[in-house]
């Protein structure tokens, strides 16, 4: 796919297990983003991506 065409994903975690975990399991996606949201009673982490070069599966998260 064309950089134009590429679709661009959002995963969203509350717990950073959760996002170690994903992030071991997705070393081949093309991160754009990682940002934070909330506070520390509700923080949320956004991850922004692509999918990796080799592969435009979809995955479940």
């Amino acid at each position: 796919m064309s950089e134009a065409t590429d679709r661009i994903h959002v995963a969203k975690f509350r717990f950073l297990n959760e996002f170690r975990s994903w992030l071991e399991l997705n070393r081949d996606k093309d991160i754009i983003d990682i940002s934070t949201a909330g506070g520390i009673e509700d923080l949320m982490i956004l991850i922004t991506y692509k999918e990796g070069k080799d592969g435009n599966e979809e995955r479940e998260l």
